[in-house]
């Protein structure tokens, strides 16, 4: 049996994956995975699209990389509080923010936004989860957002067996906790 533990775009691969294989799936988190009906009617793809392609025109000529590799920047201070790298130590840190230079906006990225809506789609035209245990993790920060959360609220229709909860201190994608006065 499988357990999927799926962030963001994740969550339409593991969907699609149980529809196609149910018998081997045993349970599925979603952290802040989208529901297919989310992204089926995505209003921001393009706007999404523009600004990749736009970082990625940035990374490209060099300014993107300039940008993150002066540690006093906003940018790379702001950067490094994902994941709560700035705990991390700096081999690590700079290893990571290569990467993130270096595949920021590439084609597969690209190509993944690109073939959301459609994806969605082939999911919602399946079946539903039935009896697999689901459980839908949100950030509270994108919890503010009526959309976001109306969706991660409504994807529980996917399981008989489900709920969703908003993960209290957690930055988007349930990155960091922050300790709370």
């Amino acid at each position: 049996a499988i357990h999927f533990c799926c962030p963001f775009f994740g969550a339409l691969e593991a969907l699609r994956y149980a529809q196609l294989h149910p018998g081997k799936v045993k349970d599925m988190v979603m952290i802040d995975g989208g529901s297919p009906e989310f992204y089926a009617k995505d209003p921001d793809e393009s706007e999404t699209l523009s600004s990749i392609k736009f970082t990625a025109t940035v990374r490209d000529v060099g300014i993107l990389r300039l940008l993150m590799y002066n540690s006093k920047t906003f940018f790379q201070t702001a950067y490094e509080q994902r994941n709560g790298l700035d705990k991390t130590p700096a081999e690590i840190r700079a290893l990571d923010t290569a990467l993130h230079v270096k595949n920021i906006g590439n084609y597969n990225v690209l190509d993944e936004l690109k073939q959301v809506r459609s994806n969605a789609q082939i999911v919602l035209s399946g079946n539903k989860l039935g009896s697999i245990p689901l459980r839908i993790l949100t950030s509270e920060k994108e919890s503010h957002i009526k959309e976001w959360l109306e969706s991660q609220h409504a994807f529980t229709s996917w399981s008989s067996d489900s709920a969703q909860h908003v993960a209290p201190g957690t930055d988007h994608y349930i990155t960091s906790l922050h300790q709370r006065k």
